[in-house]
């Protein structure tokens, strides 16, 4: 399975506002991309990597349980 195959079958399980949410944030990585001016990769490819990454299974902030406590 390709990473576009991968990325569309999990977006596809996604309620309709969470998809907008994955496209306004792969369209903000894509203006991104253009405005430094990365001519290497194409807007797909970066869209593809982007989408990668926000749906990569580790987390790279650690939590604990003292971050979940409230403020009284």
């Amino acid at each position: 399975m390709t990473i576009a195959e991968r990325i569309a079958t999990r977006v596809a399980v996604l309620p309709a506002a969470r998809q907008a949410e994955v496209l306004d944030y792969v369209e903000f990585l894509a203006a991104r991309h253009r405005a430094v001016g990365a001519a290497d990769w194409t807007e797909s490819q970066f869209a593809v990597m982007s989408l990668e990454q926000l749906f990569a299974d580790e987390d790279p902030i650690g939590y604990d349980l003292a971050d979940c406590r409230e403020s009284i």
